[in-house]
């Protein structure tokens, strides 16, 4: 039997690194506001979602949300790169020790599952050294 396993990012396999503070900068680029972000709860809720709760509450419509996804986004990515080059993300204790021995596991895959958006993934996971464990993923 083969067996996929899924692994989320932030708070699962790193933590720290600049994400956030892209983000922000994502925000205010796209809309010319960041909204209430300081106290947003960002755990377990999509790049997308999180950005639609910000924007909604500083009374954009779900209209001017959507047409301005391709610019945050382009924008979130482009500081995010930059950013993790002096704030790399931190691996959490055990998870390069697990990734290797399921990796020598047989009938095993290992891939993602999470609320970042591919790019975001990508830069996060390169920047802590993993991105070669996962081949798959849900974004």
């Amino acid at each position: 039997m083969r067996r996929l396993l899924l692994f989320d990012i932030d708070g699962t396999l790193v933590h720290g690194g600049p994400a956030k503070d892209a983000f922000h900068q994502g925000l205010i680029e796209a809309f010319g506001t960041a909204g209430d972000i300081e106290i947003h709860d960002f755990s377990g809720k999509t790049d997308p979602q999180i950005a639609r709760e910000l924007m909604s509450g500083a009374g954009l419509s779900p209209e001017i949300i959507s047409a301005g996804f391709p610019v945050l986004f382009e924008r979130y990515l482009a500081h995010l790169a930059e950013m993790l080059v002096e704030r790399p993300m931190t691996v959490l204790p055990g998870v390069e020790s697990l990734l290797d021995a399921l990796a020598d596991q047989p009938g095993v895959g290992l891939g993602l599952l999470t609320g970042n958006i591919v790019g975001g993934a990508e830069l996060k996971l390169r920047s802590a050294g993993l991105l070669a464990h996962f081949r798959t993923g849900s974004f």
